[in-house]
């Protein structure tokens, strides 16, 4: 036995008898460890309960030391041979159990393991074989809880084997039945096929029994085999019983400890201290960084400090194995993990309060954690969450106060790159979603509404257009008949979208063409008649037509001079 289990076994023995209620003495045996205590209303003192199981151990020392001589003194009169062996196998056995005792007395009077004493130092650590230890009790358990299947597959296996080896004899047999039955055989070869065929079928028969008792054993396993979802609530009550309490304190302790110390944080970051002073600073950000890493392995050992007091070596194992693969599995992500750990310090390549474009859509860094959290300010209500292995790919930078964050927001009028005059009702980072004049409803994938260029008409748009005149008022176009149009038009403009709405109109002599002599005429309106864009279009030129009418003037369609050649 080695000597840690040992001393292990020694100890809880030594616990159990200093917290058990005495029990009545009972007679000294050599297989089983009698804690002998006296009979008393109120329970022993410790020293007394501890003397007292040191006691029995000394008897059941004395009687096996009277067994081992009685049984040295039959061992000389015994005559050679296999009983004297198997005497002699009691008494090593004897012998074995006598050390133990002794080492127990030894341990319980001394509080020491004398066999570690001796080997001190001198035992090399193995880290395989401290793994097996650990993991022996779960790989047992596995173990117990395959053992039927196994055992029906080995005995369908024998039955296999059996059925093929009578099916070989049988042919064996027969085949030298047949030389029997030959004409002309002489009796010394038909008394040796005789034996041949008597030891084939003595081979039948003993296949035969094999397969038969195999099949016997089978059946009876199969019978007394409970229905599979018997066997798995079965399964799942051992459990509960057995791990599932365990598993459940072991949650309850984690969880615990972890919410402890993430209220231990919340609180420093709401308090007065220093550190909820420097709320952004990169101290603070160490101190976020040390308490999630602490909250996660106090958790991490309070779960393990459970299960190691309620002795449960099987779960105990498991999570010590599951913490073993994820730490190699990270040996191998050791950069990523810096990376993620310079982000988390506001240190890598995306900041907080920067701008960081993602799929085309600029967003805002507004905090850094393992969730980071990104906001777009032209997209209120919508907040885009990432992890930091998607952070590490990208890169932000400082914005300005006046950088724009999308091309517009909800309810702005907008005239697309396709000439359409629309209205954004929804704007999410996946679609945006437009109304045209008229109530046609249209959606776009945020991607290819950005690349429709929109120019948002909200914040103010200008109407231009071109009037053509004829050439016979070419002594008036410089100033009289810009003047007269732009008052015409600015007048008409005025009551038809109000004079609040218009922010400029101007009419200019824009080119001498062959053929008239064209005005630019330019209205600037507010956001407000962003809807009727279009529509003011065609009033400017209905406008300008009119004061063409009014003031006489002709407006020149396009001529063509046709010149004869000589």
């Amino acid at each position: 036995m080695n000597h840690r289990a040992r001393l292990g076994q020694f100890a809880l023995l030594a616990i159990i008898s200093l917290t058990l209620p005495p029990e009545a003495p009972s007679s000294p045996s050599t297989n089983v460890v009698v804690l002998p205590t006296q009979a008393a209303t109120k329970a022993p003192a410790p020293n007394a309960a501890l003397i007292a199981t040191i006691e029995g151990l000394v008897a059941q020392r004395t009687a096996l030391r009277d067994e081992l001589s009685q049984r040295r003194r039959q061992l000389e009169r015994a005559a050679p041979g296999p009983e004297k062996e198997s005497q002699q196998q009691d008494i090593d056995q004897t012998v074995a159990r006598l050390s133990t005792l002794q080492d127990q007395v030894q341990t319980l009077a001394s509080g020491a393991d004398s066999a570690s004493f001796a080997k001190a130092g001198d035992e090399p650590f193995e880290i395989q074989q401290e793994v097996i230890r650990l993991v022996r009790p779960l790989i047992e358990q596995l173990r117990r809880a395959s053992e039927q299947p196994r055992m029906e597959e080995n005995l369908r296996g024998a039955i296999d084997k059996a059925r093929e080896r009578l099916d070989v004899a049988a042919r064996a047999r027969d085949r030298v039945a047949s030389l029997l039955g030959q004409p002309g055989l002489e009796r010394d070869g038909r008394r040796a096929l005789e034996e041949i065929r008597d030891q084939w079928e003595g081979r039948r028969k003993e296949a035969a029994s094999q397969l038969e008792v195999a099949e016997i054993q089978l059946r009876q396993m199969l019978d007394q085999k409970k229905p599979m979802i018997e066997s798995l609530a079965a399964i799942a009550r051992n459990f509960f019983r057995m791990r599932g309490k365990n598993l459940a304190l072991a949650l309850i302790a984690a969880a615990t400890t972890f919410l402890l110390f993430r209220l231990l944080h919340a609180r420093l970051r709401r308090s007065g201290l220093r550190f909820a002073r420097i709320k952004d600073s990169f101290y603070s950000r160490v101190t976020n960084l040390a308490l999630h890493i602490l909250s996660a392995v106090a958790a991490t050992f309070a779960a393990m400090l459970v299960l190691y007091y309620a002795g449960d070596w099987v779960l105990l194992g498991l999570l010590i194995l599951v913490l073993l693969g994820l730490g190699l599995a990270a040996r191998s992500s050791i950069p990523l993990f810096i990376d993620e750990i310079r982000i988390l310090l506001n240190l890598g390549g995306v900041r907080e309060g920067e701008r960081v474009v993602i799929d085309g859509i600029p967003w805002r860094v507004d905090k850094l954690d393992f969730l980071s959290t990104l906001i777009n300010p032209s997209m209120p209500g919508h907040v885009l969450r990432l992890p930091l292995r998607k952070l590490r790919e990208l890169v932000s930078r400082p914005s300005v106060d006046r950088e724009p964050w999308f091309p517009c927001r909800e309810d702005d009028w907008l005239l697309l790159g396709d000439g359409t005059v629309a209205k954004a009702i929804t704007i999410t980072p996946e679609i945006v979603e437009v109304v045209r004049v008229g109530g046609l409803h249209k959606t776009y994938p945020t991607a290819a509404f950005l690349a429709l260029t929109p120019a948002n008409l909200s914040r103010g748009f200008r109407v231009s257009s071109t009037m053509g005149i004829d050439y016979a008022h070419q002594t008036d176009c410089s100033e009289t008949i810009p003047a007269t149009l732009q008052e015409h038009i600015l007048r008409r403009l005025v009551e038809t979208v109000g004079r609040e709405a218009i922010r400029n109109v101007k009419v200019e002599l824009r080119q001498a063409a062959p053929s008239s002599l064209d005005f630019e005429i330019q209205a600037d309106f507010d956001g407000d008649v962003a809807e009727r864009y279009d529509a003011l279009h065609r009033s400017l030129q209905r406008f300008a037509v009119e004061a063409c009418n009014a003031n006489g003037w002709i407006i020149p369609f396009t001529q063509i001079t046709v010149h004869k050649a000589d």
